[in-house]
């Protein structure tokens, strides 16, 4: 990185040494959003499995600012809108692409193939639209 640059995210790449550090993890997440806060619509036992993965993904000051709206095989991602801070906004459309990214990644164990499209019409007051997901058939 040169001098004159500042880093303003650092994500961190990894697997844990072993199956039970990962455990650990799951269990100890408290500080973690619980999915009804921040999951909305027809979500089956598997959308929660993939839906637990995000749940799981890191956000800056852990402020987990996603929203999901499901509707049959759309997803509508929103980030809360709460501050008008530039910079967290900022920050939470970063944390919008990292937990696609767990999302994306954990759909694709349960074969899911989805797209990621935005659509018109999806303005929800307190609320940034991000992205549709959309589950090809």
């Amino acid at each position: 990185m040169k001098d004159s640059h500042q880093p303003v995210i650092v994500v961190a790449f990894g697997y844990p040494k072993d199956a039970t550090d990962y455990i650990k993890l799951i269990i100890g997440s408290k500080r973690r959003m619980e999915l009804e806060k921040f999951c909305f619509g027809d979500f089956d036992n598997t959308w929660r499995f993939i839906m637990d993965a995000v749940r799981l993904s890191p956000s800056a000051m852990n402020s987990q600012p996603w929203r999901f709206y499901k509707n049959q095989n759309v997803i509508d991602m929103y980030i809360k809108s709460s501050k008008n801070i530039f910079h967290m906004i900022e920050m939470n459309r970063i944390d919008a692409g990292i937990a696609l990214q767990h999302l994306n990644i954990a759909a694709r164990y349960f074969d899911i193939n989805l797209n990621f499209k935005r659509l018109a019409n999806k303005e929800k007051e307190g609320c940034i639209y991000i992205t549709s997901i959309i589950e090809k058939e």
